[in-house]
């Protein structure tokens, strides 16, 4: 997005993590999902933590995925 000079929302980074984890591309779904969470470009929401929970588990972190889910619960 950065290279096409595309304003994200969070339409857009809900189907870039989506694709991250349907393509196996954990790293990258990853660091995309901390940096969403540090510059803060747009309200995080539970399409995105469903997203990254699918990375995790899809990638065999289950543990990780359940600590996730855990943080999430508290935040809300």
């Amino acid at each position: 997005m950065e290279d096409e000079n595309v304003q994200p929302n969070q339409v857009k980074l809900t189907c870039v993590l989506a694709s991250c984890s349907h393509g196996g591309l954990v790293n990258k779904g990853l660091t995309l999902f901390k940096s969403m969470r540090e510059c803060q470009w747009v309200e995080i929401r539970h399409e995105h933590y469903a997203c990254v929970i699918d990375i995790l588990c899809r990638s065999g972190k289950i543990e990780e995925a359940y600590g996730l889910v855990q943080a999430y619960e508290l935040i809300r």
